[in-house]
């Protein structure tokens, strides 16, 4: 299993990157996380391409839930588009309604913004309807290749029938977790390769 660490600053590169080939950056860690400033989105990449690694970044404009306004909306995409252009290699964020859906429209105005970077889906679960089979085809169709879901959050047999629907469509499920024995032993146990220590 490759653990991918998901860290809150530069300052936490070198040491990360003598343990780790991947990793994902985001700013306010604490509460959830946020878009890094533009100066760490530039500084990271290149740091972290120079030691042959590999960068994600959380786009999110604010603290809170994943429904935004247009305006907030288009400052994820300017966001996409800069990280983009600094050669990140991965981009993480969501979009949902009022109603408790993924918001397919802002969604796929996102993915268009982020093209050539990897797409991961955030771990929205938790604000959205139960995902069926057909939310999973959804996210496939659009671009999305990775989907977060914090094991911490439900019971182990929610997750596994999580994870069989979401790779039945081809999507790569990426479990996140603070406790790395939980999370090498869900990895494990549900056959994944990947996985986001917090």
């Amino acid at each position: 299993m490759i653990e991918v660490p998901f860290i809150k600053n530069y300052t936490s590169l070198p040491e990360t990157l003598t343990h780790h080939d991947h990793v994902i950056v985001a700013d306010n860690r604490a509460a959830g996380g946020t878009t890094p400033s533009k100066g760490v989105l530039a500084e990271a990449t290149l740091y972290v391409h120079d030691q042959d690694g590999s960068i994600g970044f959380l786009i999110k404009p604010r603290q809170g839930d994943y429904t935004y306004t247009d305006t907030e909306l288009k400052i994820m995409e300017a966001d996409l588009l800069e990280a983009q252009q600094l050669g990140a290699d991965e981009v993480i964020f969501a979009a949902t309604t009022k109603n408790h859906q993924l918001d397919n429209e802002a969604m796929a105005n996102l993915i268009a913004a982020a093209g050539g970077m990897t797409v991961t889906l955030a771990d929205v679960w938790g604000s959205v309807n139960a995902p069926d089979s057909q939310t999973f085809s959804q996210l496939t169709d659009s671009g999305v290749e990775r989907v977060l879901f914090d094991i911490d959050t439900a019971e182990q047999a929610e997750w596994t029938d999580f994870v069989a629907k979401a790779k039945a469509q081809s999507l790569v499920p990426v479990p996140m977790s603070a406790d790395r024995a939980k999370l090498d032993a869900f990895a494990q146990d549900n056959d994944l390769n990947l996985a986001v220590l917090k």
